[in-house]
């Protein structure tokens, strides 16, 4: 994930448009079990978490919030932050 992070980031400072595949643990592997699950922001600029093995597992790299992989972002679409 380092490594995709980095890709996606030196991606977006040259201006160029990257897909990076991710490689989570996929427990059930068909998006019932919810482990491989990551922050990504959608074209509507709001965040959702989207399992890799369903959604992904290619994603733009621009879209992933790598740095809050493992957690569910503040502002996440379903988080309570958007509830209120």
């Amino acid at each position: 994930m380092p490594m995709l992070a980095s890709v996606a980031a030196e991606s977006m400072a040259r201006k160029v448009f990257s897909q990076c595949s991710v490689e989570e643990s996929m427990a059930c592997g068909i998006g019932v079990c919810m482990t491989c699950v990551l922050p990504v922001i959608g074209e509507d600029g709001i965040t959702r978490m989207l399992r890799s093995c369903v959604d992904g597992p290619i994603f733009r790299g621009d879209r992933v919030r790598w740095s809050e992989i493992g957690t569910v972002p503040e502002g996440t679409w379903g988080s309570e932050a958007l509830r209120s």
